[in-house]
């Protein structure tokens, strides 16, 4: 279900559609003319939810910006003007085959346009894809955003992870962030969608097997 804020056109994903897409990602079998199939596609959506990253950043990456020893993925730069480093988690070490054994200027993804593989993952994941009421890549972004306040990441933290700028009088209230804080959040985060996930799987089979309580018949 595609969910709008009141007064501004911005869609956020809910957790079961982002569940299906994540799903159908890890098993996408596409044409063998596609180039963004497969575990480059799984890794690249996994990316997208993680960091709310833009997708031409997420594109321009190399194998050089992922440090596999330290757990950390660098962006060298962004539309505010910044570069970024995060850290891994291990769910996020799925991207370790698209490194080993790479040279470090090669993209780490085949293709800078996504489009095509983006509105077949939602086919395939039974979501729609575009803006006429449907999902686009960058909806991904605020969702992110948006799923890493309830459960008390620092605004500084998110700002870092997403790329925004930030004042002065936000830094100083809530201090510089290293990689380690970035860590901690995208833990935090995944703890929380695992649990959104528990509550809607017992909610599922306890509606499948609830039998509703008969009328008594007078004698």
């Amino acid at each position: 279900m595609v969910s709008e804020e009141d007064n501004v056109q911005k869609v956020f994903f809910s957790e079961a559609d982002k569940q299906k897409l994540l799903d159908a990602a890890s098993i996408d079998t596409a044409k063998k003319s596609a180039k963004m199939k497969g575990l480059h596609l799984k890794c690249f959506v996994e990316l997208l939810f993680a960091y709310g990253w833009r997708k031409g950043e997420l594109t321009g990456l190399q194998v050089r910006d992922v440090d596999l020893s330290r757990n950390e993925l660098h962006l060298d730069t962004s539309k505010s003007g910044e570069g970024r480093d995060v850290r891994l988690t291990p769910r996020l070490r799925v991207l370790e085959p698209l490194v080993i054994g790479r040279k470090p200027n090669e993209s780490l993804f085949p293709v800078k346009d996504i489009r095509w593989a983006w509105k077949r993952l939602c086919k395939e994941a039974g979501v729609k894809a575009g803006k006429a009421g449907g999902y686009v890549i960058h909806d991904t972004r605020r969702t992110t955003a948006r799923t890493s306040d309830p459960h008390g990441v620092p605004e500084t933290v998110i700002n870092r992870t997403m790329g925004w700028k930030r004042d002065s009088k936000m830094l100083a209230r809530y201090g510089i962030v290293d990689t380690a804080d970035t860590l901690a959040a995208q833990q935090a985060q995944e703890q929380w969608e695992a649990e959104q996930r528990a509550k809607a799987d017992k909610y599922t089979v306890k509606s499948q097997f609830h039998v509703p309580n008969q009328p008594t018949l007078p004698n």
